[in-house]
């Protein structure tokens, strides 16, 4: 994920997910939960408790990554 810095101008990395494969152990990810503040995906301010960041676990990003990788080579 990247976020603006108003300070200088520029955007910085804030979050890094690597996915990678090898033939012995399948598909790895690390770097895991990936959250998406609520405020950046739907422009507004969550209306709390009810509304809160968007996260998807180490084990959900996993079998995301599983099932790309599977479609690609298909």
């Amino acid at each position: 994920m990247w976020v603006w810095d108003y300070v200088n101008g520029k955007s910085h990395r804030s979050h890094h997910i690597q996915v990678s494969e090898s033939e012995t152990d399948g598909v790895n990810l690390s770097g895991g939960p990936l959250v998406i503040p609520f405020h950046l995906l739907f422009l507004r301010k969550p209306q709390t408790p009810r509304e809160t960041n968007v996260v998807i676990d180490e084990e959900s990003l996993q079998k995301i990554a599983e099932w790309g990788w599977d479609m690609q080579f298909q």
